[in-house]
Protein backbone atom coordinates (compact mmCIF):
# COMPACT_ATOMS: atom_id res chain seq x y z
CA UNK A 1 0.00 0.00 0.00
CA UNK A 2 1.09 3.55 -0.67
CA UNK A 3 -0.12 7.10 0.03
CA UNK A 4 -2.11 8.77 -2.79
CA UNK A 5 0.06 11.85 -3.36
CA UNK A 6 3.70 10.86 -2.84
CA UNK A 7 3.26 7.07 -3.07
CA UNK A 8 4.99 6.70 0.29
CA UNK A 9 5.04 3.17 1.71
CA UNK A 10 2.38 2.41 4.32
CA UNK A 11 2.43 -0.09 7.15
CA UNK A 12 -0.04 -2.95 6.76
CA UNK A 13 -1.72 -5.03 9.44
CA UNK A 14 0.51 -7.79 10.77
CA UNK A 15 3.60 -6.51 8.96
CA UNK A 16 7.00 -7.45 10.32
CA UNK A 17 9.84 -4.90 10.56
CA UNK A 18 7.39 -2.00 10.58
CA UNK A 19 10.17 0.41 11.45
CA UNK A 20 11.76 -0.07 8.01
CA UNK A 21 8.61 1.04 6.19
CA UNK A 22 8.05 3.91 8.60
CA UNK A 23 11.65 5.17 8.50
CA UNK A 24 11.83 4.99 4.70
CA UNK A 25 8.67 7.09 4.39
CA UNK A 26 10.08 9.68 6.81
CA UNK A 27 13.34 9.87 4.88
CA UNK A 28 11.50 10.40 1.58
CA UNK A 29 9.45 13.22 3.09
CA UNK A 30 12.60 14.82 4.50
CA UNK A 31 14.34 14.58 1.11
CA UNK A 32 11.55 16.41 -0.73
CA UNK A 33 11.01 19.04 1.98
CA UNK A 34 14.74 19.75 2.10
CA UNK A 35 14.76 20.80 -1.56
CA UNK A 36 16.10 19.32 -4.78
CA UNK A 37 19.89 19.54 -5.15
CA UNK A 38 19.87 19.54 -8.98
CA UNK A 39 17.51 18.73 -11.84
CA UNK A 40 19.92 18.47 -14.77
CA UNK A 41 22.23 15.57 -13.90
CA UNK A 42 21.97 12.56 -16.21
CA UNK A 43 24.52 10.49 -14.31
CA UNK A 44 23.64 9.61 -10.70
CA UNK A 45 26.04 11.42 -8.35
CA UNK A 46 27.74 9.93 -5.33
CA UNK A 47 25.13 8.91 -2.79
CA UNK A 48 24.80 11.44 0.03
CA UNK A 49 22.10 10.52 2.52
CA UNK A 50 19.02 12.71 2.19
CA UNK A 51 20.02 14.42 -1.06
CA UNK A 52 17.22 14.61 -3.63
CA UNK A 53 17.35 15.10 -7.41
CA UNK A 54 14.91 15.51 -10.29
CA UNK A 55 15.81 13.03 -13.00
CA UNK A 56 15.95 14.47 -16.55
CA UNK A 57 15.43 12.48 -19.73
CA UNK A 58 18.40 10.41 -20.88
CA UNK A 59 19.58 9.53 -17.37
CA UNK A 60 21.82 6.49 -17.00
CA UNK A 61 22.75 3.91 -14.40
CA UNK A 62 20.35 3.55 -11.46
CA UNK A 63 18.31 6.45 -12.88
CA UNK A 64 17.74 4.88 -16.30
CA UNK A 65 14.04 4.83 -17.23
CA UNK A 66 13.16 7.11 -14.30
CA UNK A 67 12.59 10.38 -16.21
CA UNK A 68 10.85 13.05 -14.08
CA UNK A 69 11.09 10.91 -10.94
CA UNK A 70 12.45 12.39 -7.73
CA UNK A 71 15.48 10.36 -6.64
CA UNK A 72 16.38 10.43 -2.95
CA UNK A 73 19.41 8.80 -1.31
CA UNK A 74 18.09 6.58 1.49
CA UNK A 75 20.22 4.05 3.41
CA UNK A 76 22.90 3.85 0.74
CA UNK A 77 20.54 3.37 -2.21
CA UNK A 78 18.24 5.38 -4.46
CA UNK A 79 14.54 5.55 -3.63
CA UNK A 80 12.18 7.09 -6.18
CA UNK A 81 9.00 9.13 -6.04
CA UNK A 82 7.09 8.99 -9.33
CA UNK A 83 5.97 12.32 -10.83
CA UNK A 84 2.39 13.39 -10.24
CA UNK A 85 0.40 16.61 -10.51
CA UNK A 86 -0.58 15.95 -6.89
CA UNK A 87 2.96 16.56 -5.64
CA UNK A 88 2.59 20.34 -5.44
CA UNK A 89 5.62 22.62 -5.79
CA UNK A 90 9.22 21.65 -5.02
CA UNK A 91 12.28 23.86 -4.58
CA UNK A 92 15.39 23.34 -6.75
CA UNK A 93 18.27 24.66 -4.68
CA UNK A 94 20.95 25.20 -7.32
CA UNK A 95 18.53 27.43 -9.27
CA UNK A 96 16.74 28.99 -6.28
CA UNK A 97 13.52 28.31 -8.12
CA UNK A 98 10.25 26.45 -7.58
CA UNK A 99 8.90 23.80 -9.97
CA UNK A 100 5.68 21.81 -10.29
CA UNK A 101 4.77 18.82 -12.42
CA UNK A 102 2.41 19.60 -15.32
CA UNK A 103 1.58 15.97 -16.06
CA UNK A 104 4.37 15.64 -18.64
CA UNK A 105 7.27 17.86 -17.50
CA UNK A 106 8.49 19.83 -14.48
CA UNK A 107 7.72 23.50 -15.12
CA UNK A 108 9.06 26.56 -13.34
CA UNK A 109 6.43 28.26 -11.22
CA UNK A 110 5.65 31.67 -12.69
CA UNK A 111 5.40 34.71 -10.45
CA UNK A 112 2.57 37.14 -11.03
CA UNK A 113 3.73 40.74 -11.41
CA UNK A 114 0.22 42.10 -10.86
CA UNK A 115 0.15 44.40 -7.83
CA UNK A 116 -2.82 46.56 -6.82
CA UNK A 117 -1.21 49.97 -6.35
CA UNK A 118 -0.18 52.48 -9.02
CA UNK A 119 3.46 52.73 -7.92
CA UNK A 120 5.01 49.82 -6.07
CA UNK A 121 8.16 47.77 -5.63
CA UNK A 122 8.68 44.26 -6.99
CA UNK A 123 11.28 42.53 -4.80
CA UNK A 124 13.46 39.48 -5.36
CA UNK A 125 15.91 37.54 -3.18
CA UNK A 126 18.14 34.62 -4.24
CA UNK A 127 21.51 32.93 -3.78
CA UNK A 128 23.55 31.58 -6.72
CA UNK A 129 26.60 29.26 -6.75
CA UNK A 130 29.75 30.35 -8.60
CA UNK A 131 29.89 30.22 -12.40
CA UNK A 132 26.13 29.95 -12.86
CA UNK A 133 23.76 31.82 -15.12
CA UNK A 134 20.38 32.41 -13.53
CA UNK A 135 17.49 33.58 -15.69
CA UNK A 136 14.22 34.94 -14.32
CA UNK A 137 11.75 35.17 -17.20
CA UNK A 138 8.22 36.28 -16.38
CA UNK A 139 5.19 37.21 -18.43
CA UNK A 140 3.78 40.63 -17.53
CA UNK A 141 0.19 40.29 -16.27
CA UNK A 142 -0.45 44.04 -16.03
CA UNK A 143 1.27 46.74 -18.09
CA UNK A 144 3.72 48.94 -16.21
CA UNK A 145 6.76 51.18 -16.62
CA UNK A 146 10.03 50.44 -14.84
CA UNK A 147 11.12 53.61 -13.04
CA UNK A 148 14.17 52.30 -11.21
CA UNK A 149 16.06 49.09 -10.46
CA UNK A 150 18.33 48.37 -7.49
CA UNK A 151 20.44 45.40 -6.42
CA UNK A 152 23.17 44.27 -4.02
CA UNK A 153 24.70 41.10 -2.57
CA UNK A 154 26.25 40.43 0.82
CA UNK A 155 29.10 38.51 -0.85
CA UNK A 156 30.32 37.37 -4.26
CA UNK A 157 30.71 38.92 -7.70
CA UNK A 158 28.80 38.84 -10.96
CA UNK A 159 26.68 40.87 -13.36
CA UNK A 160 22.99 41.57 -13.80
CA UNK A 161 20.90 42.62 -16.82
CA UNK A 162 17.28 43.45 -17.66
CA UNK A 163 15.44 42.83 -20.93
CA UNK A 164 11.89 43.30 -22.24
CA UNK A 165 10.79 40.91 -25.01
CA UNK A 166 14.43 39.98 -25.57
CA UNK A 167 15.62 43.59 -25.97
CA UNK A 168 18.20 44.45 -23.33
CA UNK A 169 17.65 47.66 -21.37
CA UNK A 170 20.87 49.53 -22.05
CA UNK A 171 21.01 51.30 -18.70
CA UNK A 172 20.77 47.96 -16.86
CA UNK A 173 23.02 45.77 -19.00
CA UNK A 174 25.72 43.60 -17.44
CA UNK A 175 26.10 45.87 -14.43
CA UNK A 176 28.56 44.66 -11.79
CA UNK A 177 27.01 43.27 -8.61
CA UNK A 178 28.60 44.67 -5.47
CA UNK A 179 28.07 44.50 -1.71
CA UNK A 180 26.98 48.13 -1.71
CA UNK A 181 23.57 48.79 -3.24
CA UNK A 182 23.47 49.94 -6.86
CA UNK A 183 20.45 51.99 -7.94
CA UNK A 184 19.63 52.72 -11.58
CA UNK A 185 17.10 55.54 -11.79
CA UNK A 186 15.06 57.12 -14.58
CA UNK A 187 14.90 53.91 -16.61
CA UNK A 188 11.42 54.70 -18.01
CA UNK A 189 11.03 51.45 -19.95
CA UNK A 190 7.51 50.18 -20.67
CA UNK A 191 6.48 46.56 -20.09
CA UNK A 192 3.22 46.01 -22.01
CA UNK A 193 0.66 43.35 -21.13
CA UNK A 194 1.96 39.81 -21.84
CA UNK A 195 5.48 41.07 -22.47
CA UNK A 196 8.41 38.91 -21.38
CA UNK A 197 10.46 40.58 -18.63
CA UNK A 198 13.84 38.90 -18.13
CA UNK A 199 16.40 39.33 -15.37
CA UNK A 200 19.72 37.63 -16.22
CA UNK A 201 22.28 37.08 -13.46
CA UNK A 202 25.77 35.71 -14.07
CA UNK A 203 27.82 34.74 -11.03
CA UNK A 204 31.61 34.74 -11.06
CA UNK A 205 31.96 33.77 -7.42
CA UNK A 206 29.10 32.54 -5.27
CA UNK A 207 26.52 35.27 -4.74
CA UNK A 208 25.00 35.34 -1.26
CA UNK A 209 21.86 37.22 -0.21
CA UNK A 210 21.43 38.76 -3.65
CA UNK A 211 18.50 41.14 -3.45
CA UNK A 212 16.96 43.24 -6.18
CA UNK A 213 13.87 45.37 -6.60
CA UNK A 214 12.10 47.40 -9.26
CA UNK A 215 10.00 50.47 -8.69
CA UNK A 216 7.21 50.27 -11.24
CA UNK A 217 4.30 52.48 -12.25
CA UNK A 218 1.21 50.70 -13.55
CA UNK A 219 -0.59 51.88 -16.66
Amino acid sequence: MATPNYALPEIVVGQRNKEITHNTAIRLIEGVLGGIVDKDLTTPPTLVEGNAYLIPSGASGAWSGKTNNIAIAVNGAWEFIEPSTRLGVIFVKDESRFYRYSGTVWEAVELDFTLPSTIDTIPGFIEIPSNKTYIIDRKVKRAFTINSFSFAASAGTGTISLAVNGSTISTVNALAIATSETVVSAINVSCPLNASLTIAINSVSSLADLSFSMEVEYA
